[in-house]
Order: C-alpha cells, then structure tokens, then sequence
C-alpha cells in the first residue's frame, strides 16, 4: 500500500460526553491564542458542528463539535502516557482534519507539522482527555502529545513514539506502524543475533527518523545503524514494508 492510498488520516481530540466543544468555543480560543498561528477561514452555520481553521496558510476542519453530532471513535491499538487500567472507549471525538484542497498531501512532513500545531492549540479547550493520531491508531495523553510535539516543532526528532507505534512481533523481531503513511512502507527489524530487544528498538527509531526524512526506498541497500551496526534494508510486501537484516 502506498502512502495515497492510506485509508485514514485525522488527528482525534477525545472529550467526556456531552463535553464536547462548540464552534464559539474555537472561535474564543483561537481570537485568545498568542503563540499558535491560527485564524478562523470558514464558519458555517452554528449548529453545522464544525468549522475551518487556517495555519500558516493550511487549511483543516475541525469537525464532531457541539451541538451536532460527535466523529465516530477512532480505533486505538497503542497508548503512551496513561494508566494501563484506563479506559479511552467512552470518549467522544472532534476531528480535525485536512482540508480538501490538501487531499493526497496530508502526509506531507509541512502539513503534518501544521496539523500538529492546531491540534496542540486545541488542547487548550477544557475536558480534553486524549488525542488519537488515526493513521497509527495512536492515543496519546493531552501532557505526553504537548511533550513530544513541542519537542519536534522546536527542531528536535520526529515524534516516533507518537505519530508511528513499534511494537515487539512474536518471534522477536520488531515492527513499525503507521510510517507507511508518510513514506508508503513501514519497517521489521528481523531478529540480530547478540542484540536484545532495547537495542533493536533503538535502531527502529532511528531508522523512523531517517525514513521520514528520506522518503520511500524501492531498492536494497546497506545502511548504518545508530551504534555503527551495518544494516542490510530491502523492499518486500510489493515494496509496502522494508525488511531489515544485519549484515553477515
């Protein structure tokens, strides 16, 4: 699957019910916001249930708003920043979204940023309880997603643990999910003999890092892993998922 061909993009604000923001309450918070570089470009009617929102000359929806109907609940498979015992599937969820003139370039890293912005500004809004990054089925706690966004907006790494997931597979390899969203492959770490599994976890983030930046690689090659480690890559899946093997 490439990148165009992604089912799901969006990023989820999730709210107790019938705590939901209302189009006014965007409408306050951006004309009271200082730092975020965000204006109100659209507004239909009020009970329309959403608005448009513009950042540095991006346009996003924001959608599920009060008094209209909630965004049906975005699917969450990994979490950073809560409690194991909580519980995200009584939440109700306003979207935000790219808006139509973006169709196909949502996983741009310059929207992506964007996007990450309106929604960090929105966190503002009383009674947020999560934020789900939907083309990872990613929830983030509202103080683990401002930690790690503000980290990267500020010119620090990409935010893998957040806007990708990697999990261990049963064999003990380990996998990315969601990075073929930005690239059109996500990666699998095979199993290395002498390296445990915080060592692969480390060479996976590093490589998420380098990907992102890169883009897609349609041909094998050799690479060099964060501790000098010599990393053979090589498309496979129809060139959807890059199998990484160490050399020798």
């Amino acid at each position: 699957m490439t990148h165009h061909a992604q089912p799901k993009s969006g990023l989820a604000l999730l709210f107790a019910p019938q705590t939901r923001p209302a189009a006014d309450d965007i409408v306050a918070l951006v004309a009271e916001a200082t730092q975020a570089a965000l204006s109100i470009s659209h507004r239909p009617g009020p009970d329309d249930g959403w608005l448009e929102v513009l950042c540095r000359g991006l346009t996003f929806d924001v959608s599920g708003l009060a008094p209209g109907r909630a965004d049906p609940a975005p699917a969450v498979r990994h979490r950073y920043g809560f409690a194991p015992d909580c519980a995200l599937d009584a939440y109700e969820a306003v979207t935000v979204n790219v808006g139509q003139h973006l169709s196909g370039g949502d996983h741009l890293l310059p929207v992506v940023r964007a996007h990450v912005e309106v929604a960090r500004a929105l966190t503002a809004l009383p009674g947020v309880r999560a934020l789900v990054w939907c083309p990872a089925d990613v929830a983030m706690s509202p103080q683990y997603f401002e930690q790690v966004m503000a980290v990267w907006a500020q010119g620090g790494p990409f935010p893998a643990l957040g806007l990708t997931h990697v999990a261990q597979e049963p064999d003990g390899a380990v996998r990315s999910h969601g990075l073929a969203f930005f690239t059109g492959q996500d990666v699998r770490i095979e199993p290395m003999f002498g390296l445990n599994p915080p060592a692969l976890h480390k060479i996976i983030i590093s490589l998420i890092h380098r990907l992102v930046e890169s883009g897609r690689l349609d041909a094998p090659c050799e690479m060099a892993g964060p501790d000098g480690e010599v990393l053979m890559v090589e498309p496979t899946d129809g060139g959807c998922l890059l199998r990484v093997r160490g050399k020798g």
